[in-house]
């Protein structure tokens, strides 16, 4: 699954204030449902796993490239 949150999205060109504020995240949690193998359910579920070949998540400061450095704000984390 390859998700892009600003695609097709008014302002995805120029990044604009009301996009950013869009697309901001915060503990992101992938939640893996729904284990099957060979059409059916699986009879021991302790034998079974997810494997995830590549996960990319990006983040940037809140400073819109402006700040020499992040620091961390107890009110935006």
């Amino acid at each position: 699954i390859h998700i892009h949150l600003s695609n097709g999205r008014p302002g995805a060109q120029n990044h604009s204030e009301v996009l950013q504020e869009f697309t901001q995240a915060r503990y992101v949690r992938l939640s893996f449902q729904g284990l099957r193998r060979g059409g059916g359910a699986l009879a021991d579920k302790r034998r079974a796993f997810y494997s995830i070949k590549e996960i990319s998540i990006g983040g940037r400061c809140l400073c819109s490239g402006h700040a020499s450095r992040c620091r961390f704000s107890p009110r935006h984390g």
